[in-house]
């Protein structure tokens, strides 16, 4: 089976900040609806992840290349000066990075303390996700016949039809009706009206007019910041086309862009109120306690795992395609079989990042690959069974055994040298590449000398 192109490609990606922190050697790629699980060994963790936080006080320099959706963000990252608040690199760097969503270990941290969960949900939703929102709340407004017709006609399509019913109960607003229209397509005589009466009931009689003018300023204020992405990509080709239309457009926004300033509270009432409900309904779905007490709470009032799973009910229908959960370890496991599921309706990849192996202990199932970095290099690689069932790299070995691994990394050679008990003379001052060991691979000398001699480990 052909496949796709990656959602995130790592290709010899290395990175250091100030404070003399090494990550080196990244090659890896995670395809959509896969997911890979990062296990580090010390706080150059901390260093990765805050490489997708954008966090410019790191002062982090990278190299080789990281490509999201084809495109290198690499260059981007290292242009982010810090206190650049205007600077349009920075503005490009966030777009590219607007495909990924983190789920961070503290999930309070992202949330402003000051302000109820309810009031700030929205600044969570990209623009063209909300655009996505509101097309579909036109479509539950002005349903019709014939799309029933289409629902039905895909339920007969499709073979994985608990995909696509969710899939489609999202993009026409009606997520909380999702289990009782499975029943009418699967139990009714006349499922056709059963299922008009269903749609029918679901309308709010909302202002269309409001719906379509704020669709239509959030598709805008989107290609805004997208030409300033092309002016810093290499695929500039359109560019020019692209401003000239945008600052057509800008002269028709500018006085609606002045009054969602002034009144946004009253402008995005319908949207706020839209999204609050569609979080209550995936929480629901996804068997998690919540009603709308909880978004009536500051976040710190909040259960932190309640906080993550709000965090993915926004993800289902936030239009990114690489979703990132640091320190899956210690969340709950309803969150990973959530993550699993949503991820083949929305076809997007998952890269768990985490300072030691609980996750893949915890959470086999979860995972599609494995990857261990010890000192800021890759050491391992392998489906997450196989690396359950057997570790390659005797720092995996020591890692998943509970060994005490107290000695200074080496820096010249293998950096596990001076705990390895299999340490050969050339592992001291050589740096071993990636092996391929039946299906996994392994930076070891070890498996080199083995493979010569023929001799089973």
């Amino acid at each position: 089976m052909e496949r796709n192109n990656p959602v995130i490609k790592f290709n010899n990606f290395s990175a250091i900040n100030n404070k003399n922190l090494r990550l080196y050697g990244l090659n890896h790629e995670i395809m959509d609806n896969e997911s890979v699980l990062l296990i580090f060994n010390d706080e150059r963790k901390d260093l990765f992840m805050s490489i997708f936080y954008l966090n410019a006080d790191e002062n982090i320099k990278v190299s080789g290349t990281m490509e999201i959706l084809g495109e290198d963000v690499s260059g981007l990252i290292n242009r982010i000066k810090r206190y650049s608040k205007n600077d349009k690199n920075l503005m490009a760097a966030a777009y590219s990075l607007k495909n990924v969503f983190i789920i961070p270990e503290h999930a309070c941290e992202l949330f402003d303390k000051t302000l109820k969960i309810k009031d700030q949900i929205i600044d969570f939703i990209p623009y063209s996700a909300r655009v996505r929102i509101l097309n579909a709340v036109l479509r539950r407004e002005t349903f019709s016949r014939e799309d029933i017709k289409l629902l039905m006609d895909g339920y007969k399509k499709y073979p994985d039809t608990e995909n696509y019913l969710r899939y489609w109960a999202t993009e026409y607003g009606v997520i909380n009706k999702l289990n009782e229209i499975k029943n009418v397509l699967e139990r009714s005589e006349e499922p056709e009206n059963e299922l008009m009466e269903i749609m029918l009931l679901q309308k709010k009689g909302i202002d269309l007019a409001n719906i379509v003018e704020l669709r239509d300023f959030y598709r805008f204020k989107d290609d805004y910041v997208n030409i300033y992405y092309k002016k810093n990509s290499k695929y500039n080709y359109s560019y020019a086309r692209d401003k000239i239309r945008i600052d057509m457009e800008k002269k028709n926004f500018r006085f609606f862009n002045l009054l969602l300033r002034i009144n946004r509270h009253g402008i995005e009432h319908d949207l706020n109120s839209e999204i609050n409900a569609y979080i209550l309904e995936y929480l629901k779905y996804m068997n998690i306690k919540s009603d709308t007490s909880e978004l009536n709470k500051y976040p710190h009032e909040v259960d932190p795992e309640l906080l993550k799973h709000i965090l993915l009910a926004i993800y289902a229908f936030s239009d990114v395609k690489l979703l990132i959960i640091e320190e899956p370890g210690d969340v709950d496991g309803n969150l990973l079989k959530n993550v699993n599921i949503l991820s083949k309706t929305f076809k997007f990849a998952t890269l768990a990042v985490a300072s030691g192996p609980r996750a893949v202990i915890q959470f086999p199932w979860a995972f599609n690959d494995v990857c261990v970095i010890y000192a800021g290099m890759p050491v391992e690689k392998n489906s997450t069974v196989k690396f359950n069932n057997e570790q390659l790299h005797p720092f995996s070995m020591d890692m998943m055994s509970g060994r005490e691994i107290s000695r200074e990394e080496n820096r010249v050679g293998c950096p596990y040298f001076w705990n390895c008990k299999y340490a050969m003379d050339i592992c001291k001052d050589n740096k071993p590449a990636f092996t391929d060991y039946y299906n996994g691979r392994v930076a070891c000398f070890l498996y080199s000398s083995l493979k010569e001699t023929n001799i089973m480990y």
